[in-house]
């Protein structure tokens, strides 16, 4: 058989069909995730007797261990969502409120798992992973002095198994965060009304 002829320097336009199908497999096979945003707009904003809401962002250093760049839900982003959500301006005085992030991270630990001929028939839990978030809300008169202050935190804790796929591995990751959400956010509202009695509208 008489072969293709080929032009030097350019590919031949079959090897190019033939790299599109190839590459257009590969991807059908790589299951796309996506997540959504945590945020607390179904919640009832929080009225603060207040002239400004300021919300610092930036999340601490990360530690050793540490795998929050890579959550599908940043815990960092969820804290400032729910500033944005909750705390609502009402004016009536000069103070501020601010927001700060003291922690939000998610560190990993390997387990230590059997080996031997006893552990290929068994599916074991070889990491965990132990998520934290902490928030304060200071109110500053306009003199730069703190009138107020309340602290929440909230901490969960999950194991993965060795046959988790990665899919499994991110949703069991963002579920954690939701629930680690859901739990400061009734910290946080519960501290609020005990605490900023005098700043509630």
């Amino acid at each position: 058989m008489r072969p293709w002829p080929m032009i030097p320097g350019k590919p031949h336009r079959h090897v190019i069909v033939a790299a599109l199908l190839i590459l257009t497999g590969c991807a059908a096979e790589v299951p796309v995730q996506s997540f959504p945003q945590i945020t607390f707009r179904h919640l009832q904003p929080i009225d603060l007797r207040v002239a400004d809401i300021r919300v610092d962002p930036i999340p601490p250093d990360p530690v050793p261990n540490d795998v929050t760049a890579g959550l599908p839900a940043s815990p960092a982003l969820a804290l400032t969502q729910w500033a944005r959500d909750r705390l609502r301006l009402a004016g009536s005085t000069r103070a501020t409120a601010r927001f700060t992030i003291l922690a939000a991270r998610v560190l990993r630990k390997d387990l230590e798992v059997e080996g031997g001929l006893t552990a290929v028939f068994k599916k074991q839990v070889d990491q965990r992973f132990d998520g934290v978030v902490e928030a304060e809300i200071e109110i500053v008169g306009e003199r730069g002095l703190r009138r107020a202050m309340a602290r929440a935190k909230a901490e969960r804790v999950i194991t993965v198994r060795e046959d988790d796929t990665i899919a499994e591995r991110r949703r069991k990751l963002f579920e954690m965060t939701e629930k680690m959400m859901a739990d400061f956010d009734k910290e946080m509202e519960k501290a609020i009304r005990r605490h900023f009695v005098e700043w509630l509208f």
